[in-house]
């Protein structure tokens, strides 16, 4: 199946929030699995949750950081039961996964520390299918897509690595995380900004909403070359996005908008 197509498919079940045999059949081309992981879903082998050990926390809290990225781009899918015997080369492959093992409650619980109080619905199911005529349980959880208009998610909290890497932190307190391709990335200048308030179309156009009708001219006859004050935008845009944050009060000597 044709990638634009696959993105469509996933793009419904994920406004349905469907989640079960359908996401991985969507996968599933003449018995092999989409070898790309994309936006909007992403395969990992196993995952064992235990909040009480440090090393299993800064996991848990890596997966939250997934699930946030997610959340706040496309929503999407991670399949648990799939593994990369290649390291990265592509060659991915069922394993499957013990039954019931997956601690959907202490995922919710750190996603609800971290990402807010039931911001984030996250929904897992286990099931059997059958790959190159085996059967393997797998389990999917899906991430649903933020709604439009409502401020992207920051971690409203640190957690630090351990052992060797103690010192560093796997996210920090206010930021903001986005899945672009097949990976997580941190939303810093104005442009990714800019993407997260837009409507964040899977397949189509996704622009930024016109807001209000003017009669201004055009921006590059008004403003033809702008430069610096990337980190300001950044912090705006960080702003706009605080509930908790309701006046702003913006100063300067003033200048051509």
């Amino acid at each position: 199946m044709e990638l634009r197509h696959l993105y469509a498919q996933m793009e419904e079940l994920i406004q349905d929030l469907i989640v079960g045999r359908e996401v991985v059949e969507a996968l599933l081309s003449n018995g092999l699995l989409e070898q790309d992981e994309t936006a909007c879903w992403d395969y990992k082998e196993k995952f064992d949750v235990d909040v009480t050990k440090p090393a299993i926390r800064e996991a848990t809290a890596e997966l939250v950081k997934d699930i946030a990225a997610f959340y706040n781009t496309h929503g999407g899918y991670l399949v648990f039961g799939i593994a990369d015997p290649n390291r990265g080369k592509g060659g991915w492959i069922p394993v499957g996964i013990e039954p019931n093992e997956f601690p959907i409650a202490r995922l919710r619980d750190l996603t609800n520390e971290v990402c807010g109080l039931n911001t984030i619905q996250i929904h897992y199911r286990e099931f059997w299918v059958r790959v190159s005529e085996e059967a393997y349980l797998l389990g999917v959880l899906l991430i649903p897509k933020r709604p439009v208009g409502a401020p992207p998610v920051k971690m409203l909290t640190t957690i630090g690595r351990s052992g060797k890497n103690s010192g560093k932190s796997v996210f920090e307190k206010g930021d903001t995380f986005f899945r672009s391709g097949d990976s997580v990335r941190q939303a810093k200048d104005h442009e990714q900004f800019e993407f997260l308030q837009s409507d964040r179309r899977l397949c189509g156009n996704s622009g930024r909403k016109k807001l209000l009708d003017h009669n201004l001219p055009s921006q590059s006859l008004i403003c033809p070359s702008f430069v610096g004050r990337v980190n300001i935008l950044a912090d705006l845009n960080g702003w706009l996005g605080d509930d908790f944050d309701q006046i702003h009060i913006l100063g300067g000597e003033g200048g051509a908008w």
